[in-house]
C-alpha cells in the first residue's frame, strides 16, 4: 500500500505529455502545453518542449540557444564556477561607461556563442577580459554577472499553474485582458464574499476564467457555481490552465448573460446592460430565447436555490448587473465586484445606498507593493503596477423601512460633517 501512495504521488508531481505549465524567468512568466508536438516562443524562435515531459514540477532547465532544447540545471547558482579578479574592496567612482573596457569585440563573442560554450563559460570570459571588474566594488560585480546572466543565459523555473502565477503570467504581459485583477485583489474579494467549501456561487466573469477557477478552488466542487458569462460560449483560457478534474467540473452551470431575463419577467437584458422592461404591449409579443439544457439547468437552479455569495468582474457596466442578481442571493448574502475604473463603481455605490436593502457597503482601492529582500539592499521595487483596480463590496439584508431610515440617516449624517 505504501509502494502504491508513492509511486502514485511521484507521478502527480512529474510533468505529464500534454500538461499546462508555466515557464518563470525572473519578472518574465508564460503559459505552455508542453510534451510531444509542442512548442515554446523564446526570443522569437521556436523551441520544442519534448524534453521537459517527465521532469518534476519546480525544476529549473536552461535553453541552449543554438541547439534548441531544454536542458534540466541541477543548481540555480552558479556564480561560484565565476573566478573573483580584482580586491575586494573596490571603487566605482573612476569608471566611465564609454564601451572600451571590455577587450572582447562583438564578433568575438558572437564566435564564441557560434563555438557551442555554455552561458557560464562565455561569462566568464567577458569577465577575464573586462579591465574594469577588478576596480569594482563587490555588489558592483554581482550587478555585472547578473546583468550579463540575463543576457546570455536562457534558466527557466517550470511551475504547475496557481492563481497567483496565472495572475502574474497575464498581469505581466496582457494584464488588460483579466481588467487589471491583481492576485491581492483576488485575494480580498474571496474574503470579503465569503466564499468557502460547498459554497453557492454566482460568478460574473470577465477577466479570461480566473474568478471562476477561484472560486471552483474554494468550494472544492462541494458546491454550485453559477457563471454568467457574456457571449454564446464561455470564453475563459485561464480557467483551462488548471485542468480541474471532472466531477468538479460538475458543480458548474453556465449562463450567457443575454438569457438573463428569462430569471424575471420584469427585466430585458440588453447587450451592453440589464434594463427595466417596458410595459408589455398587446403587440407584438415578447419572444423569449429558447436555452439549451445545460442553460435550462442553470436558471432553474438559480431561481429554486439562494445563492450564498457573488463575485463579478467584467468590462461592462456592474450597476444594472449586480442590482438584478442581488434578489438571488440569501439573506446576509455577501458580493464583491471588482473593477478597474472608480467612476462606474461609484455609481454602482450609490445606486446601492439608494436601494437600501444592502450594509456595509465598502468601496475600496487595491494597493500592493513587492519588496527587494537582500542582504543591505533591501528597498521596494522600481518597476510595479500602479493599481489593481478598485473593488466594491457589501451584505444582502431584508428591505424594511428601518433600511430606508438607515440609508436617509447615513446621507444626513454626511450632509452633517460637510458642515
Amino acid at each position: 500500500m505504501d509502494a502504491t501512495h508513492s509511486n502514485a504521488a511521484t507521478a502527480v508531481s512529474r510533468i505529464a505529455d500534454g500538461a499546462r505549465v508555466i515557464f518563470q524567468r525572473k519578472d518574465w512568466s508564460k503559459e505552455c502545453v508542453v510534451g510531444s508536438g509542442k512548442f515554446l516562443m523564446i526570443s522569437k524562435m521556436k523551441t520544442r518542449t519534448d524534453e521537459i515531459v517527465g521532469l518534476p514540477y519546480g525544476c529549473l532547465v536552461e535553453w541552449n540557444k543554438q541547439e534548441g532544447v531544454f536542458q534540466r540545471v541541477d543548481k540555480d547558482d552558479d556564480e561560484d564556477d565565476i573566478e573573483d579578479y580584482g580586491e575586494e574592496d573596490g571603487d566605482n567612482r573612476n569608471l566611465v561607461d564609454d564601451g572600451s573596457a571590455q577587450s572582447l569585440t562583438l564578433g568575438e563573442i558572437s564566435a564564441l556563442k557560434s563555438s557551442g560554450v555554455t552561458g557560464m563559460e562565455l561569462i566568464g570570459n567577458l569577465v577575464k577580459n573586462s579591465s574594469t571588474f577588478g576596480q569594482r566594488q563587490e555588489y558592483s560585480k554581482e550587478k555585472y554577472v547578473q546583468k550579463k546572466k540575463d543576457k546570455h543565459i536562457y534558466r527557466f523555473r517550470v511551475l504547475q499553474p496557481t492563481l497567483r502565477l496565472v495572475c502574474e503570467v497575464y498581469n505581466c504581459q496582457r494584464s488588460q485582458k483579466i481588467n487589471h485583477l491583481r492576485v491581492d485583489t483576488l485575494a480580498m474579494m474571496l474574503s470579503f464574499a465569503n466564499i468557502r467549501h460547498g459554497s453557492n456561487v454566482v460568478v460574473v466573469d470577465g477577466s479570461q476564467g480566473i474568478l471562476l477557477a477561484a472560486a471552483l478552488q474554494r468550494t472544492g466542487g462541494a458546491g454550485r457555481i453559477v457563471h454568467i458569462h457574456s457571449g454564446p460560449q464561455p470564453v475563459i483560457p485561464a480557467f483551462d490552465m488548471f485542468g480541474f478534474d471532472e466531477e468538479w467540473l460538475k458543480s458548474i452551470h453556465h449562463l450567457s448573460v443575454d438569457n438573463l431575463e428569462v430569471l424575471s419577467s420584469n427585466v430585458r437584458i440588453l447587450s451592453s446592460s440589464v434594463v427595466p422592461a417596458a410595459e408589455p404591449e398587446p403587440s407584438p409579443p415578447f419572444k423569449r430565447r429558447k436555452l439549451s439544457d445545460p442553460q435550462a439547468e442553470a436558471v432553474r437552479f438559480i431561481q429554486n436555490t439562494p445563492m450564498d455569495s457573488l463575485i463579478m468582474s467584467t468590462r461592462l457596466h456592474p450597476k444594472s448587473i449586480l442590482l438584478f442578481l442581488l434578489p438571488f442571493l440569501r439573506l446576509s448574502g455577501n458580493f464583491a465586484v471588482h473593477h478597474a475604473y472608480r467612476e462606474v463603481l461609484v455609481d454602482t455605490f450609490n445606486a446601492l445606498r439608494t436601494l437600501g436593502s444592502c450594509v456595509r457597503i465598502c468601496l475600496n482601492e487595491t494597493w500592493l507593493r513587492y519588496y527587494q529582500v537582500l542582504p543591505d539592499r533591501t528597498h521596494p521595487e522600481n518597476n510595479m503596477n500602479g493599481s489593481g483596480g478598485y473593488l466594491l463590496s457589501g451584505t444582502v439584508v431584508e428591505r424594511d423601512a428601518v433600511g430606508d431610515k438607515s440609508a436617509n440617516l447615513d446621507a444626513l449624517m454626511e450632509d452633517l460633517v460637510q458642515i
